[in-house]
């Protein structure tokens, strides 16, 4: 089971945290020397020692994250996390937006949205007397902060949120288009998260009181001011919706 799932096209914790690929892959490179002194603090493994606290070290953070505290503390930074596009979007930045009938509609690059809600989820758990008392020390918990800020992200994609199902963000926000073609950032490392939502900003009745047609319109004419920015502007953009470093 994915550690985010959807419920109602909302990402939301799953309470399971399975140990990913990515995880032996860290232990091999940047999590090396943690590995490396845990293992030398074991007596005895059947396996090896390495094998045996590599495999210790997981089951810690996933005794400790799927149970308690911990957990309902996850619950509440992923959906803290989900807010994030909506926020963005009813701040006064420079990114490409219209309106509708009174309401704006906003291309939200999604690299800015995952920028922001790591950050989210740094703020709510990096310091959780939970999270603090699993062994690995403050290189682990990034390597469990940004896999967890990749599988939201990673939900909220495959939300494939749209006008029939809006994804809710902010209070009288809503995802209702996402897209992946376009390239906002090219990372030196890491995934490149392409594409950007279009947020939109809804009357009290929600946004199905919106005309459809016209929010179609709407996003067509978002999509083509896009296509004209340059790369420096688009640079420009995400620098001044205050990308953080984190994210680069």
């Amino acid at each position: 089971m994915d550690w985010v799932r959807l419920v109602n096209h909302v990402p939301v914790y799953s309470g399971r945290l399975r140990r990913p690929a990515s995880f032996d892959a860290w232990t091999r490179a940047n999590g090396a020397p943690i590995v490396a002194e845990l293992a030398a603090l074991r007596r005895f493994a059947l396996f090896g020692r390495t094998r045996g606290a590599r495999k210790a070290l997981w089951a810690e953070l996933q005794r400790s994250a799927e149970q308690g505290l911990l957990a309902e503390a996850i619950d509440r930074a992923v959906k803290r996390f989900v807010l994030a596009a909506g926020e963005i979007a009813s701040y006064p930045l420079p990114l490409p937006r219209t309106v509708i009938g009174g309401y704006r509609l906003v291309a939200v690059p999604r690299v800015t949205c995952n920028a922001r809600g790591f950050d989210s989820l740094v703020r709510a758990l990096d310091a959780h007397p939970d999270l603090l008392a699993v062994s690995g020390g403050p290189a682990f918990r990034q390597f469990f902060l940004l896999e967890l800020s990749e599988a939201v992200d990673r939900a909220l994609v495959r939300a494939a949120p749209s006008l029939r199902h809006p994804v809710p963000m902010a209070e009288g926000w809503y995802i209702v288009g996402f897209e992946s073609s376009t390239s906002w950032f090219v990372p030196l490392t890491g995934p490149q998260r392409r594409g950007h939502f279009y947020v939109c900003e809804t009357p009290p009745g929600g946004v199905r009181s919106l005309a459809p047609r016209r929010v179609k319109d709407a996003m067509a004419q978002v999509r083509a001011t896009v296509a004209t920015l340059s790369r420096t502007e688009r640079d420009q953009m995400l620098r001044e919706a205050r990308v953080p470093a984190s994210a680069r």
